[in-house]
């Protein structure tokens, strides 16, 4: 994944969110997790449409969106809502999973 992600196993998580990305790409299935910051998750979608080789114009078209509100998503400047989340990884033909557990676990 990348240095922003990262297992804490002392204390409380600093994080708000766990976001995982499977790559529908690789075989077999290669899955990356982190307990993920707002910023943490606007890097995870901006790698996630590079690794796709689209531009932000084109993720907009996809999604119906203009390539300005893709940039906030992307530098963190605008709050990205499950549903939101959800029609990025539609158009870049990638999975959202999200999971609950324990916050002992790593």
């Amino acid at each position: 994944m990348t240095d922003a992600c990262r297992y804490h196993s002392v204390g409380p998580p600093p994080h708000s969110m766990r976001a995982v990305l499977i790559d529908p790409h690789s075989s077999p299935t290669v899955f990356h997790e982190c307990r993920a910051t707002q910023q943490e998750v606007a890097a995870l979608i901006r790698r996630t449409r590079e690794a796709c080789r689209l531009t932000q114009q084109q993720l907009a078209t996809r999604m119906g969106s203009t390539q300005s509100e893709v940039a906030r998503w992307e530098t963190g400047d605008h709050q990205v809502t499950m549903r939101t989340l959800a029609r990025i990884a539609d158009a870049l033909d990638v999975e959202v999973v999200v999971r609950f557990g324990s916050r002992s676990m790593s």
